[in-house]
């Protein structure tokens, strides 16, 4: 709630507030709270009108609050990581979805990069699960394919990333890439040729 108060203030320091805000969960959720208290945590941490994957999306493109976005989604990384597969399944579809807008939103590519880690992990714990039909495998697939075709619009560390889950894609859901695989290998092998050429004296 503190975090959706900063998204109605006019104060000219609410972002570095609700970095701070931010920070403080960081602290807590990761450092400090213990395995009885996971999933009142969760309850908080996922609500639908005030939990985090609501407030990243309802500043979603807000650039004063980039800081903010970045460490939530730290911490949702570490977080589902924690918390580990049964738990977090039932919240897969609303990670995907936040991270997702993020990432088409955002102008910052230091929130960009910080969708990546929590989607894989997501991803991977998914695999076999009935969540997973309710992810669209596909849809979110072809979205990172185009954003791979348009290299000039994203940061290295950007296409990096978009690089890593499309491999993700093909590892753990390889019967959605098939329509892809050709012009990936095509991508990855010129992408690999103009790194290596970029190094040479």
């Amino acid at each position: 709630q503190a975090l959706q108060e900063t998204l109605r203030t006019k104060s000219p320091n609410r972002g570095s507030q609700a970095a701070s805000i931010a920070e403080d969960l960081y602290t807590f959720t990761i450092e400090r709270i213990t395995d009885t208290e996971l999933a009142y945590c969760s309850s908080v941490l996922f609500n639908a009108e005030s939990g985090i994957l609501k407030f990243m999306r309802d500043a979603a493109g807000m650039e004063e609050f980039a800081g903010c976005k970045e460490k939530l989604l730290d911490l949702l990384d570490a977080y589902v990581k924690m918390l580990g597969g049964g738990k977090v399944i039932q919240y897969a579809p609303d990670i995907k979805d936040t991270c997702f807008t993020l990432f088409a939103r955002d102008k910052s590519s230091q929130v960009k990069k910080s969708t990546f880690p929590p989607l894989i992990a997501v991803l991977e714990l998914c695999v076999g699960t009935p969540t997973a039909k309710h992810l669209d495998v596909a849809k979110m697939a072809d979205k990172y394919f185009q954003a791979c075709l348009q290299p000039t619009k994203h940061t290295s560390t950007v296409r990096g990333c978009i690089f890593h889950i499309l491999g993700t894609l093909c590892e753990v859901y390889p019967e959605q890439m098939v329509p892809y695989s050709e012009r990936l290998v095509d991508i990855y092998v010129k992408a690999l040729k103009a790194e290596t050429n970029s190094k040479k004296p």
